[in-house]
């Protein structure tokens, strides 16, 4: 028994769980959407505006640096073309931020429409934070998920950031020349199954190799009691 114990522990081992937090490329479905359309003009977002009264939630944004909310006009993104969406922007080269804080309820994942001028800053981050402000997770698009849509107008991807529980109160973008539309989040975790899928089938696999293991035991052992 202690034999079949330690080959379970060390299998367990040899199979790692699905990461805690995730990288979003593609919006879950079931998602609560903010697409901003509230703002039919330009504002500066300053100290800060309340953008999920269109949906029924306290969603706050706020900023650090100079960041519109509303028609892009032809804000640039470099290389990725131009955006006139109705969106948040960073407007200026400051390695400023902007966070919406979720004051009704924490979500599992959050993520928005994005678009960035690659070249004018060296990170483009996406961080949550936790209910006392502080950082839980960080990505930076750049490395771990770049977006090219070059000449591109109205152009950019998804990307978000899920995380196992509720537990997310905000999401910031941070640095140049970055935009945000179409805001979407949700208080249900993403589905991962495929990892605890391939832990279950690796478990299942150990199981019928450590059972012909001890059938061959048995086995010898008999053989050997009947030759004494």
């Amino acid at each position: 028994m202690k034999i079949l114990s330690g080959l379970c522990l060390a299998a367990c081992a040899a199979f790692v769980l699905p990461s805690r937090a995730e990288l979003l490329t593609a919006a879950p479905g079931g998602a609560t959407v903010i697409d901003f359309a509230q703002f039919t003009d330009q504002q500066v977002v300053g100290a800060g505006l309340q953008v999920g009264s269109s949906v029924g939630t306290d969603v706050f944004l706020s900023a650090i640096g100079d960041h519109r909310i509303g028609p892009g006009e032809g804000f640039e993104v470099g290389l990725n073309g131009a955006w006139a969406r109705t969106a948040v922007y960073n407007n200026d080269n400051l390695e400023g931020s902007f966070t919406f804080n979720f004051n009704t309820a924490p979500v599992a994942w959050v993520g928005g429409f994005v678009n960035y001028a690659p070249g004018f800053s060296p990170t483009v981050l996406l961080q949550t934070l936790d209910s006392a402000g502080n950082v839980t997770e960080t990505w930076d698009l750049v490395t771990a998920a770049p977006i090219s849509t070059p000449n591109g107008v109205d152009a950019g991807a998804f990307r978000g950031i899920s995380r196992s529980a509720a537990d997310i109160y905000g999401f910031r973008v941070s640095y140049s020349y970055a935009a945000l539309d179409d805001l979407s989040f949700s208080t249900t975790p993403v589905p991962e199954p495929s990892g605890y899928a391939l832990m279950s089938l690796g478990l299942l696999g150990l199981a019928f190799g450590v059972r012909r293991r001890m059938r061959s035991t048995l086995s010898a052992l008999k053989a050997d009691t009947t030759q004494g």
